[in-house]
C-alpha cells in the first residue's frame, strides 16, 4: 500500500504529488520560454547601438567626418557605414524588440532599406559641442506607438559614446526626446 502524505486518508499520496510538481514544472518551463524578455532585448539593443557608434567613430576618424549624406532616410547614413567596411552585420540595425527584415547579403555585402533598419540617426550634422546631451542614433519605435519597440523606453547613442536608456512618460512625443534632431 503507497503511503498517505496526510494523515486523514483524503491526501495525496507521495507518486501524486511528484506528478503534479513534474506537470506544475513543465507548463512553468514552457511559459518562461514564450514570455519575451524585454530586459534581455533592451541589452542587445544597447549593445547594437554601442557597436554602431565604435563604426561611427572609426568613419570620423577615417573621414574627418560623421557619416552623413542629403538622403533624409537614416539607413542611407547607417549604409555609410557598411560601404566603408565599418560593419558587416545586418543584424546589428535591428533591434530586438522590433520586427524588422534583416538586409539580405549580395555577392559578400549587403544594402539597407528603411525596412532593415529600427534605428533613427541624426537628422542634420552633429555639432561639436555637448557630446554628452548630443544624440547620434536612438531606437526608432516610440513608445509602442506600432506594436513594436520597447514600451517604457528608447535606447540612445550619444556623441560622448555613451548608450543608455531613456524613460519614456505618456505624455513625451519623439521631437522632444530627441531635440527633434533625429530623422527616422
Amino acid at each position: 500500500m503507497e503511503k498517505q502524505i496526510s494523515g486523514t486518508g483524503g491526501g495525496f499520496t507521495l507518486i501524486e504529488l511528484l506528478v503534479v510538481m513534474g506537470i506544475i514544472s513543465i507548463l512553468a518551463g514552457l511559459i518562461i520560454t514564450v514570455i519575451p524578455t524585454d530586459k534581455g532585448n533592451k541589452i542587445k539593443c544597447m549593445n547594437n547601438l554601442r557597436n554602431i557608434g565604435l563604426a561611427v567613430f572609426q568613419y570620423c576618424s577615417d573621414y574627418g567626418k560623421y557619416p552623413w549624406t542629403e538622403d533624409p532616410e537614416p539607413c542611407a547614413k547607417f549604409q555609410l557605414l557598411v560601404d566603408a567596411g565599418l560593419i558587416d552585420e545586418p543584424k546589428l540595425f535591428i533591434c530586438p524588440s522590433c520586427l524588422q527584415q534583416e538586409a539580405d547579403y549580395n555577392g559578400g555585402k549587403f544594402k539597407l532599406a528603411p525596412g532593415n533598419v529600427s534605428y533613427a540617426y541624426a537628422a542634420e550634422p552633429i555639432p561639436l559641442s555637448a557630446p554628452s546631451r548630443t544624440i547620434i542614433a536612438a531606437d526608432s519605435h516610440w513608445y509602442g506607438e506600432d506594436g513594436e519597440g520597447h514600451r517604457d523606453s528608447i535606447m540612445v547613442l550619444r556623441k560622448s559614446g555613451a548608450v543608455e536608456e531613456l524613460k519614456l512618460a505618456p505624455g513625451d512625443t519623439w521631437e522632444k526626446v530627441t531635440e527633434n534632431r533625429l530623422s527616422r
